[in-house]
């Protein structure tokens, strides 16, 4: 069982594409300045433990961050733009879970579960600037709520003595959240990016050297 604590200053400069846009539906702002923030974290993690129930690890980590000149990408009518918020506070926390079938099921690791649930409560907390009145509101087009699940299955000499195949299903949850500052609309006006569920397979072989 491990324990991390960690504090950060940072100063994060506007990206090229954030200053310039993308001459399509991102806008230009000349004006864009530096985003600085207090980053703090603090978790608790457990390695794969050995039980007769097979390995068991997860993980707790909460964060805060405090940021003033934010560079949050807001929507204006038919495009966007990159704009500095005054100053923003940023609270959540980040599980995971992970297990892996006892040996007394089967040869090696063939099984292996993992899943992770983080949420994020991004908010603008401005005392003054352009966004004031919004003050309160969560920061737009930002998630707050994440998931993702991830099942391996996974043998070895399946055609030689030497090789090695896994077959991976992820399947990764967003829930649906705002395109603009909620207080400006009603919750019937309100534009909304839609939850969204998504899923993937992989298939890997690989051959081991002796």
């Amino acid at each position: 069982l491990n324990a991390k604590a960690s504090y950060e200053y940072a100063l994060r400069q506007p990206s090229t594409d954030e200053i310039f846009g993308d001459g399509m539906l991102v806008l230009d702002n000349l004006a864009l300045r530096p985003e600085t923030s207090h980053n703090a974290n603090l978790g608790v993690f457990a390695e794969d433990h050995e039980t007769p129930a097979g390995k068991f690890r997860g993980s707790v980590l909460g964060f805060a961050r405090w940021s003033d000149d934010l560079i949050a990408l807001l929507s204006e009518g038919d495009f966007l733009r990159n704009v500095n918020v005054w100053e923003t506070r940023a609270l959540g926390v980040e599980s995971a879970l992970g297990w892996t079938v006892p040996k007394s099921l089967g040869r090696g690791e063939w099984l292996l579960l993992d899943g992770r649930l983080t949420y994020q409560d991004l908010r603008n907390d401005s005392s003054e600037g352009a966004f004031v009145k919004q003050s309160g509101d969560r920061i737009p087009s930002i998630p707050y709520l994440l998931a993702n699940a991830t099942a391996r299955l996974r043998t070895r000499g399946f055609v030689v003595p030497t090789d090695r195949v896994e077959l991976a299903w992820n399947t990764r949850y967003v829930h649906e959240f705002y395109r603009g500052w909620e207080s400006l609309a009603t919750k019937a006006q309100r534009l909304t990016v839609d939850s969204q569920l998504s899923h993937g397979a992989l298939l890997t072989y690989a051959l081991e050297g002796e």
